[in-house]
């Protein structure tokens, strides 16, 4: 048994378990990204906004359900943060919010929590990459004939 602690997601089975949950998440909130289309009924906004604060969540070093791995490999912060940009920038659905600066501030503040997720995820993957480089590889010592 692959297990690291004594808690229900500390080993290898919790983690399979949880895979293709994280799959199916990160297919929604991938979903959820894409429909938003400029009109002046603002479709899909609010639904990609939840996305994005979905994504930046369980992409929290301590979230349970991690997505940061599979949205850093796939483009998903990527796709967040340039959505999440194009809601922010829309001065016609800022205009629609009774108060137009608070509903920015928690845009810009959304964009930020996604972009220091992309780069921290960014920083693993290095660090996973290095540790992997690193293993020390042993060479069959040659049999020496006297």
């Amino acid at each position: 048994m692959g297990a690291w602690g004594y808690e229900p997601f500390e080993n290898d089975a919790a983690g399979d378990w949880l895979d293709p949950i994280e799959n199916m998440l990160a297919k929604a909130i991938r979903s959820a990204l894409e429909t938003v289309k400029p009109s002046r009924h603002f479709d899909g906004y609010h639904e990609a906004v939840a996305a994005a604060a979905l994504l930046a969540e369980s992409s929290a070093l301590e979230s349970r359900i991690n997505l940061a791995y599979l949205a850093e490999k796939s483009g998903l912060f990527d796709l967040a943060i340039e959505t999440v940009c194009k809601i922010e920038n829309d001065a016609a659905y800022l205009a629609e919010w009774d108060k137009p600066n608070e509903a920015r501030t928690a845009l810009a503040s959304l964009r930020r929590s996604l972009v220091g997720h992309r780069r921290e995820a960014e920083r693993q993957a290095a660090a996973a990459a290095l540790r992997i480089r690193r293993v020390p590889v042993r060479k069959k010592k040659q049999a020496t004939t006297a």
